[in-house]
């Protein structure tokens, strides 16, 4: 993950040690082994010369967060039985590390897991901090109010900081028929007015 570390000299036993370093960008997220070892060409005559070797894990773990729900139009009118709403949801992922494409985000109609979802979409690569817009187009056929799920990774193929905060929900309002109401002027006794027929006493 990076070039040789040189040590110009390393003290005897007890008397401290050398420090070598390097700087690692993660590629994804998950587990991963880091390997060191010191002189690997065997340049140092040792003792012993097996213990030149460390594996240490480290666990690197992304989060992926979906936002609050958005719908368009946000009151859907039923037009011929059924009407078409997009749903768009922001996902981010507020890990240390990338997340690999592949992640699918999910969306229900009612409750969610009891069926296929209605509509399925797959992510791209996401760096840590970054975020990206999903939408999909739900078809509803009934009227009233409609509870939306969306789950981001719902099959846990990604390994997260936190697996419990990757869905949400939303509730939209699907009107069965639109109603026209007048606006409706009446004079009366306004605030700040000093009698009937006034300007300021006109109220809607």
């Amino acid at each position: 993950i990076g070039p040789p570390q040189a040590i110009p000299q390393v003290p005897a036993r007890y008397e401290g040690g050398g420090v070598a370093g390097v700087a690692w960008t993660p590629p994804v997220s998950g587990t991963h082994t880091v390997w060191v070892e010191v002189d690997p060409q065997d340049h140092v005559s040792e003792s012993d010369e097996g213990n030149n070797r460390r594996a240490l894990p480290v666990s690197l773990e992304g989060d992926l967060l979906p936002g609050s729900l958005r719908f368009a139009p946000p009151v859907p009118l039923l037009d011929g039985g059924a009407v078409t709403v997009t749903v768009t949801v922001v996902v981010t992922n507020a890990g240390y590390v990338g997340v690999p494409a592949g992640v699918e985000v999910w969306f229900w109609v009612g409750e969610p897991r009891q069926e296929k979802p209605a509509a399925q979409v797959t992510l791209g690569p996401l760096a840590a901090g970054e975020e990206t817009g999903v939408a999909a187009s739900l078809p509803f056929t009934a009227s009233g109010v409609q509870r939306v799920t969306v789950e981001v990774d719902p099959a846990d193929a990604v390994v997260e900081v936190d697996e419990g905060n990757n869905s949400v929900e939303g509730l939209l309002l699907v009107a069965a028929a639109r109603v026209y109401l007048p606006a409706v002027l009446r004079s009366g006794q306004g605030r700040g007015s000093r009698g009937r027929g006034d300007v300021g006493g006109w109220e809607s």
